[in-house]
């Protein structure tokens, strides 16, 4: 009987798919190492989507804070801020990567490297 056979290649097929990620999504986690001036830290970020779009955090791993981000996209480039802490990150992504200036105040990175999480 064939039946069970295509039932059952089915479903492998879709079980062996349904843990992927679309790589055209940035949902996900990220992370890289912020230098500015004499400091440097470990920052991670998470992109979980919602209805509304995406729901955006930076984590600074060295100073055990996480603060909600607002994340819009603009032509090629992704922003991210944080208005009370005159934070900005403007990044392109290239693959598993975006790399852009990384702003607080008058202090910057000009080249922030994240890479998402495996």
């Amino acid at each position: 009987m064939k039946f069970p056979k295509i039932i059952l290649v089915l479903a492998i097929f879709l079980f062996s798919n349904c843990g992927s990620t679309d790589p055209s999504s940035i949902a996900g986690d990220w992370s890289g190492t912020l230098n500015m001036g004499d400091q440097s830290m470990l920052l991670v970020v998470h992109i979980m989507s919602s209805a509304e779009g995406y729901v955006t955090t930076i984590e600074s791993v060295n100073q055990a804070g996480v603060v909600e981000t607002k994340l819009i996209r603009d032509g090629d480039y992704y922003i991210f801020t944080v208005e009370p802490l005159e934070v900005e990150y403007r990044a392109r992504r290239s693959g598993n990567s975006m790399i852009g200036e990384f702003s607080q105040g008058s202090a910057s990175d000009p080249n922030f490297r994240i890479t998402r999480a495996e």
